[in-house]
């Protein structure tokens, strides 16, 4: 029998210091590029331990993803740090950081999902443990800031 063996490598580049603030064009221009750019779409495991990622607002589409680490960064502090990443990752995730997705965290993200994934796609962080509060609450101030920036532009 041949044994083949196949490996990927995904280098996931920080965008520049100019782009590091969530509100500036250029920040957009690359978060649209970094997406274009991640195809992977049959990765399976993604380990990017120590890696000092504070966040999931450049977190690739991976449909296929079985297990995710994060181990040692910064974001697995945030106590809602699951639920984003179960959100965030598609029905078939089996582990996280070593641990078996259970079937009532899934449940508890489902009815949610799509506002947590919009959210965390903005830039924002949940770092309470209320993810569906802290969701909403983005929301509105959201939805506040886009009222106030074409009230601008029609000035």
């Amino acid at each position: 029998f041949p044994l083949q063996l196949m490996f990927f490598f995904l280098m996931i580049r920080r965008p520049p210091r100019s782009t590091l603030s969530s509100s500036s064009a250029a920040s957009d221009v690359y978060k649209r590029q970094y997406q274009r750019r991640v195809r992977v779409p049959n990765l399976r495991l993604l380990s990017l331990n120590y890696n000092q990622i504070k966040d999931f607002c450049q977190f690739p589409n991976l449909p296929s993803l079985h297990t995710l680490s994060l181990t040692g960064n910064p974001l697995v502090q945030i106590p809602s740090y699951r639920g984003m990443a179960i959100a965030l990752c598609p029905p078939d995730l089996v582990f996280i950081d070593g641990t078996p997705v259970e079937n009532e965290e899934r449940a508890a993200v489902e009815h949610h999902r799509g506002k947590i994934v919009f959210c965390l796609g903005e830039g924002f962080v949940i770092e309470g443990g209320n993810v569906e509060e802290a969701a909403d609450a983005f929301l509105l101030d959201y939805q506040r800031r886009m009222n106030e920036s074409k009230a601008l532009k029609l000035q």
